[in-house]
């Protein structure tokens, strides 16, 4: 708790200097028990007092009337344990210097100075600036003082002192806009009217991004309060409404702040190049990335697993991202699902209940809904429709889906779409792991199947290969057909690059 030096006092006893000696050698925590078992003249000695004070201020407790009315005993007392003021008399309980060295060890100090500086503006306004948490002893009449209540959310933060402001203060507009200013987060507590205050929410988003949960409905879609959000801190984009996750503008402004946040863009913002800068997940040398073109030879679908929440697992945003950086992938064009808005024509649960299959006579919505005058798909099209109409694109172009298989299985919509594609005659590539991380290697045998594939002339589209990711040894490798194992002059390159790596491909048709 501190050194100290010892008062010299003239005619001191042996017997008091060896108290003073065990003071020195005992830690703070004993000092109390040394002081109690010291003789009462040793107790009364000034130096021996002074000297216990400094190590412990408690000890206060234990002095007599006169050492408590000892304003240099209670000075050392209160510097060194705030609270020990209860224990100082009445007129060194209302010394403001007193009070205010005890303040700076702790807030609860000021529970016991003298009535009339609880009651005292000017010294409250100087207390709440030394520990904002005196607010909850001051005279009730100050409660309701802006320049007390907001001079100690200042110095405690809001939620240190919120119980004890006024409730009416809640309902004044210019106190309002200064505490949101101060703490965004007030937002949530101050009356209902400034949560539909434009101005108001504009200042508490630039303060703090996340008071945007605290705003109403329609504030919350407004794009310049958006905007001062996730320029704030863009991992609150996950919040925000549908249609401005897929406004450019807003993903670019939180995703500069929060690269990561890149995953929960929509309407295909995920994919756009001037996003994937900003967040930094193409490779370093954009020069490079520009002058590659990407393949229109090499259309490719993803199917990833969608969670409850409109975003992809973990799983497959590090699948994806891994994709955009690597050097083969990047130059394929690639679509993926998930990246885009999900509207249906119908919500079914599991997927497979629904009779859409994305094509204009099963599909639930209008052309006019689903179709742009050029055929391609609407922003406002179910999305089945859309994932048919790139598999059919990807099949013209000799194209494939990737669909990557998590530890828990395919969800349904992963069902569907593998349906779809097999309907569509697509090419099925897909990943399986027992893991709960991506593993980046995964990619490199995930290259040389396709790569095999491609070489062997795109053969047996109804196929699936499977890449096998298991945390133990990967196993055989075969083609099923018709549920008939097979090993065909096709495969002999596949089967041999997947050998010497060790690992596994294994080739079925789900489709009888």
């Amino acid at each position: 708790m501190g050194t100290c030096q010892i008062p010299v006092a003239c005619c001191r006893t042996a017997e008091t200097e060896q108290w003073e000696q065990k003071l020195r050698e005992a830690p703070w925590w004993d000092v109390s028990d040394v002081v109690q078992a010291a003789p009462d003249y040793v107790q009364r000695d000034r130096a021996f007092l002074l000297a216990a004070v400094w190590k412990d201020g408690k000890v206060l407790k234990h002095a007599s009337a006169s050492s408590r009315a000892d304003r240099e005993i209670v000075l050392r007392a209160v510097e060194n344990s705030g609270e020990s003021l209860q224990w100082a008399s009445p007129a060194l309980r209302a010394d403001r210097q007193v009070v205010r060295t005890a303040l700076k060890t702790s807030a609860d100090a000021f529970e016991f100075a003298a009535k009339h500086l609880k009651c005292d503006r000017e010294f409250v306004l100087e207390a709440v600036q030394i520990k904002g948490r005196v607010l909850q002893y001051v005279d009730a009449s100050l409660h309701s003082d802006p320049d007390v209540v907001i001079a100690a959310v200042t110095n405690a933060g809001f939620d240190a002192v919120k119980m004890h402001i006024d409730i009416d203060l809640f309902g004044d507009r210019d106190f309002v806009r200064i505490l949101v200013h101060r703490e965004g987060g007030a937002l949530k507590f101050v009356d209902d009217c400034f949560q539909a205050d434009k101005d108001v929410v504009l200042i508490a988003v630039r303060s703090t991004a996340r008071a945007i949960k605290f705003a109403t409905p329609e504030l919350q879609s407004d794009k310049e309060i958006v905007m001062a959000a996730v320029e704030n801190d863009g991992y609150f984009l996950q919040y925000v409404a549908k249609h401005l996750r897929a406004d450019k503008d807003v993903v670019l402004a939180a995703v500069r702040n929060h690269p990561t946040v890149l995953r929960y863009a929509l309407g295909g913002l995920t994919q756009d190049d001037e996003c994937l800068i900003a967040a930094g997940k193409t490779l370093a040398d954009k020069q490079f990335m520009a002058a590659t073109p990407r393949s229109q030879n090499k259309k490719v679908i993803l199917s990833l697993k969608f969670t409850d929440v409109d975003k992809n697992t973990d799983y497959a945003n590090d699948f994806v991202w891994a994709m955009k950086e690597d050097e083969h992938f990047m130059q394929f064009d690639t679509y993926n699902p998930n990246a885009w808005e999900k509207d249906a024509c119908h919500n079914h649960f599991p997927e497979f209940a629904t009779t859409c299959r994305g094509t204009d006579d099963t599909c639930g919505f209008q052309v006019s809904k689903n179709r742009r005058s050029d055929g391609g798909p609407l922003q406002t099209c179910c999305w089945r429709f859309s994932f048919r109409y790139y598999a059919d694109e990807a099949v013209s172009a000799n194209g494939f889906m990737i669909q990557v298989q998590e530890r828990e299985g395919l969800s349904p919509t992963q069902e569907l779409e593998t349906e779809m594609a097999g309907q569509a005659r697509l090419k099925i590539f897909r990943t399986i792991t027992d893991a709960d991380s991506f593993h980046p290697e995964l990619l490199e045998d995930l290259h040389a199947a396709i790569q095999s594939w491609y070489e062997a002339g795109c053969a047996c589209p109804e196929a699936v290969t499977e890449i096998e990711h298991f945390s133990s040894k990967w196993h055989s490798v075969q083609q099923m057909i018709g549920g008939t194992p097979v090993v065909t002059p096709a495969m002999a390159s596949v089967v041999e690059a997947v050998l010497a790596s060790n690992n596994t491909v294994e080739i079925r048709s789900p489709h009888n």
